[in-house]
């Protein structure tokens, strides 16, 4: 599945988690998502966003960067496992 997203932004409500979600871009581990950053800005084009919790499963998805002005919000929730 693809999701179109804008200059682009992740988010999701990540009080519920004991630890802060790792978060990777094309495969590359960018850093934990926190509620001071929950913005992730990427450039144009297909990219592949993974969200890591322990204890949680993966979310991983494609989604499509549409680049300024579009700006939309992904909500990731996680499940346990």
């Amino acid at each position: 599945m693809t999701h179109a997203l804008g200059d682009s932004s992740l988010s999701g409500p990540w009080t519920h988690l004991s630890t802060c979600p790792s978060l990777y871009l094309d495969g590359v581990f960018v850093g934990n998502l926190t509620r001071d950053m929950p913005v992730l800005y990427a450039k144009r084009g297909v990219r592949v966003i993974r969200v890591e919790s322990p204890g949680h499963e993966a979310y991983e998805r494609s989604i499509t960067v549409l680049g300024d002005p579009n700006h939309q919000v992904l909500n990731v929730i996680l499940e346990k496992e």
